[in-house]
């Protein structure tokens, strides 16, 4: 068995399964990975999956807030102009891979968070802020999460008074945090479930154990875990859920968000933000100092296109200026004169050129 291209086509060969030499056995292609583009319909971004486009998704950036409906959309260009059109300073784009959307927050020292309104919108669509899989090296614009080897970082006490304590090693994404928590509640035997919360974002503790305490969260020891998670704080009595913040916020990544961490940070007697920040700023210096350079050698460029712009005109102005001083009867005159001259000439070669070997001997 062989297959080739017809005539000029690539098609055999774009799928891999180009075989010009003769074979029995079977014929792999190579992986083919689909890109979305804006007229891509939605159901071919689940690959034959379902997307919840009904509960929609709540953007938040900074103190405004807008809940999102994808009811009516049918292509990724209409999830795009949703966000988009929101009125959160935020750009949709398909990303660069062409696997998925991103969403850009457009101002600075802002938190944007994108959660759920009720349903699995944001995670099926690929742009819940905080998700399972986030890593938590890039919680809280980077600083990540601090635990201690080998001790427990979190304490998290029931409204029935139990106690549940976790370790969090072995944990590498928010999504093994939600294991590990539900993992040292079953240890403990006590009724408590981790989650992301059903309607904006975070980690959610529900607390199934009819106490009427108050549900908290506390950090252990040395560890700043449940901080930086997001997860510190008490419930009301009332309430048997604890909902904790969205620690992934979408940041941009300026010079001005730096300064402003800067600040929260040398505000706070946060050393590790101050590090951080500072090392931030070290390089959007250097970017400012290159793109300096960079305007700088178009401005020369400019003024030396705008330089000789004025050097055509003033030779313009010249060229102008002779033919309007020109003495008409006098460029007549020596016109008249030079073809003359020239008829002249032009008879006197016609003569010498007609001359032969015979003219010259006679």
């Amino acid at each position: 068995m062989t297959i080739t291209d017809q005539s000029s086509g690539v098609v055999a060969g774009s799928l891999g399964i180009l075989t010009r030499t003769a074979t029995t056995n079977p014929i792999d292609g190579i992986a083919l990975e689909a890109r979305l583009t804006r007229v891509t319909p939605i159901a071919a971004m689940a690959l034959g999956g379902a997307i919840d486009l009904d509960s929609g998704v709540i953007l938040s950036n900074g103190s405004a807030s807008e809940t999102l409906n994808f009811s009516t959309a049918e292509t990724v260009q209409d999830i795009i102009n949703e966000i988009n059109n929101a009125g959160l300073s935020v750009r949709a784009r398909i990303n660069e891979t062409g696997t998925g959307i991103d969403v850009i927050n457009l101002v600075s020292g802002t938190s944007l968070t994108i959660g759920e309104n009720g349903g699995t919108t944001a995670d099926d669509l690929g742009i819940r802020s905080l998700n399972p899989a986030t890593p938590l090296s890039r919680l809280n614009a980077g600083l990540g999460v601090e635990t201690v080897l080998g001790e427990n970082d979190i304490l998290i006490t029931t409204q029935s008074g139990d106690e549940i304590y976790v370790n969090l090693d072995d944990a590498q994404t928010i999504g093994d945090v939600i294991v590990l928590i539900n993992a040292a509640a079953t240890d403990a035997a006590v009724s408590l479930v981790a989650d992301l919360a059903v309607t904006g974002n975070g980690i959610r503790l529900t607390d199934n154990t009819g106490g009427t305490g108050p549900l908290t969260v506390a950090d252990v020891g040395l560890s700043q875990a449940a901080t930086q998670l997001g997860l510190t704080g008490s419930a009301d009595p009332a309430d048997s859920e604890l909902i904790g913040r969205d620690s992934n916020p979408i940041r941009t990544q300026g010079i001005l968000t730096a300064l402003l961490d800067l600040e929260a940070g040398l505000r706070n007697d946060d050393t590790r933000a101050i590090t951080l920040a500072a090392a931030r700023i070290d390089p959007q210096i250097e970017d400012v100092t290159r793109i300096h350079g960079i305007l700088g050698a178009k401005a020369k460029a400019m003024q030396e296109t705008l330089a000789q712009m004025e050097d055509a005109g003033t030779m313009a102005e010249i060229f102008l200026s002779e033919v309007r001083d020109l003495d008409f009867a006098a460029a007549v005159t020596q016109m008249q004169s030079t073809i003359t001259q020239l008829q002249a000439t032009m008879q006197t070669s016609s003569v010498l050129l007609n001359l032969s070997l015979m003219d010259f001997l006679r």
